[in-house]
Order: structure tokens, then C-alpha cells, then sequence
């Protein structure tokens, strides 16, 4: 007697890893150059102390690419 929910076992191993995406693979670098440029800004506008809101603003924004580097990284590794 057969087992109809039995899922059949393959000979081939399984791919865990996502396959390679050429827009993912754009997007990296963009994010790390936004990094970059808004951590800089961000920098120097704090230390002139001239534009305290727009500071805060490119500071926002080296947070979230930061983030998006950290997300964009666990999603898309190998192993």
C-alpha cells in the first residue's frame, strides 16, 4: 500500500540558495554608495553646525541604507 502524502524522495540534492538576480545584483553597490555619500554629509553638516534638520535628515538616510545593506545581505547569501 502506497502512502498518497508521502512526498517522494529525490536522488538530486536541493538548492537552498535564491537564485541570482541581475537587479539585486545593481543594488547593492548603489546602496553602499548612498551610505557613503549621506554618512559624509551627514558628518559634515553636524560638525558646521549649519542645517541641523537636513543633518538629521541624510543621518535618517545612512540608517535606513544601512539597513537595507543588512536586509539585502541575509536575503541574497550563499550557503
Amino acid at each position: 500500500m502506497t502512502d498518497s502524502d508521502r512526498i517522494a524522495e529525490s536522488s538530486e540534492p536541493q538548492q537552498t540558495t535564491r537564485p541570482t538576480d541581475a537587479r539585486a545584483e545593481r543594488l547593492r553597490p548603489l546602496l553602499w554608495l548612498v551610505l557613503i555619500i549621506s554618512a559624509s554629509t551627514s558628518l559634515v553638516l553636524w560638525s558646521t553646525s549649519t542645517g541641523v534638520l537636513i543633518g538629521l535628515g541624510f543621518g535618517l538616510l545612512t540608517a535606513l541604507s544601512g539597513m537595507s545593506l543588512i536586509v539585502h545581505h541575509y536575503h541574497h547569501r550563499r550557503g
